[in-house]
């Protein structure tokens, strides 16, 4: 077997070796991944509930203002 072949042999093997190991770190960051994204739409979302609700208030209180500062 020429030199060249049993590098290409080592090097298979180095990486199937290495593949096997860090898939389970690959497959567990892309769960995480997934959840931090899920986590950070459901708090933008009640992030934007949050801010309509107070811009609506605010423009009650306003309107409010508007009605009562002639009385």
């Amino acid at each position: 077997m020429a030199f060249l072949e049993v590098e290409v042999i080592k090097w298979r093997a180095t990486t199937r070796t290495v593949w096997r190991v860090e898939r389970s770190k690959v497959a567990s960051a892309i769960v995480a991944f997934a959840q931090a994204v899920k986590s950070n739409h459901e708090l933008s979302s009640k992030a934007g509930s949050v801010l309509a609700k107070l811009f609506r208030t605010r423009l009650d209180d306003d309107e409010l203002f508007e009605r009562c500062k002639d009385l």
